[in-house]
């Protein structure tokens, strides 16, 4: 990661290329399937920015390319409830949460809401 990310933030833009259906590729599981990914990280150099975000078919946020994402909204820090890999960052970030009494959930966000997010990571 860039240092002045580190320091002022990254921009991120929610990509047009929609996650592959869990029908086809079953997301919650590491595979190799990045025809998705790579087409948002060509939507991320036309945008000049610094990382993307895709939504699920269903409409709801779903995963970055290669990493799981996080809101907080109000103190809660949230992952998306489907579409997204159940690693290990992801179930770490959420037992952390819960060792140092930080409330966590996994539930469907909408674009609109993870725009107003209070932070993203």
């Amino acid at each position: 990661m860039k240092p002045e990310i580190q320091e002022i933030g990254a921009d991120m833009i929610i990509a047009k290329t929609p996650r592959i259906s869990p029908e086809s590729v079953n997301p919650t599981y590491k595979n190799y399937h990045w025809g998705d990914f790579t087409n948002a990280l060509f939507e991320v150099e036309d945008a000049d920015a610094d990382y993307a975000v895709l939504m699920g078919a269903d409409g709801y946020i779903a995963e970055c390319p290669g990493a799981n994402v996080f809101a907080v909204f109000d103190g809660v820090v949230t992952s998306p409830e489907r579409g997204a890999l159940e690693g290990v960052t992801r179930r770490s970030i959420h037992e952390l949460c819960d060792l140092l009494g930080i409330e966590n959930a996994h539930r469907n966000i909408t674009a609109m809401e993870f725009r107003k997010a209070d932070e993203i990571f």
